[in-house]
């Protein structure tokens, strides 16, 4: 994170330092304060600083972090959600592993080129390093439901530009039975009008126009989601057909 994309202005962090073991628990803890010190540590645009008063005490309660795979929701399944509330990996081929690795060489989840690579295949959207090479081979395993006009627009891609737009549409195809898997394990994590908020962008390949959000849509209601709901949010800064979107619905069933 810059400090250009916060607005602001470093400021100089001093004080005492002591280096802990790296044997420790300490040494993780230590790294994650200097991280969150070092992101928190920039002072807000004078426009922000304008801006009306807002209630910065966090509500009662507890919360609980599980570390899993967003398409097998199980170990969440009791006592199950009432609202969800995510913004997926957008269907536009950025490596969020790519963008983070210096932070994460620093925390100790890396410690190769082929770990990163490893992981990006891993998350859903991957696309980085040996992820690539293994995008050209790669066919889905069984049947997976997409929508005919998704299914028109990746052999789109596939036919625009010989082995990139193979691998292209390969990366959608996956993508999106990523995301099909993921909400259909996501019905056993919810409880009873559980509501759920995608934020979400469409993408464009070679001139095709991938709708995401339609995409996200048609999935939901295939798995039985109900009220299902596109509200256009802001255009994005880029290309003047991309929009950044909020795909909603409700789960009736129990």
């Amino acid at each position: 994170m810059t400090a250009a994309a916060l607005g602001g202005k470093k400021r100089r962090i001093s004080g005492p330092f002591r280096e802990p073991s790296r044997h420790s628990g300490e040494f993780q803890a230590s790294k994650m304060h200097a991280l969150c010190h070092f992101v928190f540590c920039f002072r807000v645009s004078r426009r922000r600083a304008r801006s009306p008063p807002v209630n910065t005490h966090n509500p009662p309660g507890s919360a609980r972090v599980i570390c899993g795979d967003s398409r097998d929701m199980g170990p969440c399944a009791s006592p199950g959600f009432d609202v969800v509330v995510t913004s997926p990996p957008y269907a536009n081929r950025m490596s969020y592993i790519r963008e983070m690795r210096p932070y994460m060489y620093w925390l100790d989840y890396l410690t190769s080129g082929r770990d990163a690579g490893e992981l990006d295949w891993d998350a859903i959207g991957g696309t980085w390093g040996i992820a690539t090479s293994r995008l050209s081979q790669w066919s889905p395993a069984g049947r997976v439901w997409l929508p005919r006009d998704l299914m028109r627009s990746i052999d789109s891609v596939r036919k625009a530009d010989g082995k990139s737009g193979a691998i292209l549409a390969a990366y959608i195809e996956r993508y999106f039975g990523d995301i099909s898997k993921h909400l259909a394990s996501l019905r056993g994590a919810l409880r009873r009008n559980a509501s759920v908020h995608y934020i979400m962008g469409n993408s464009s390949f070679y001139g095709t126009l991938v709708q995401s959000e339609q995409a996200y849509a048609s999935i939901m209601r295939r798995h039985g989601f109900e009220g299902v709901g596109v509200r256009p949010i802001r255009k994005r800064n880029s290309k003047k057909e991309l929009v950044e979107f909020e795909v909603s619905a409700r789960w009736k069933q129990s």
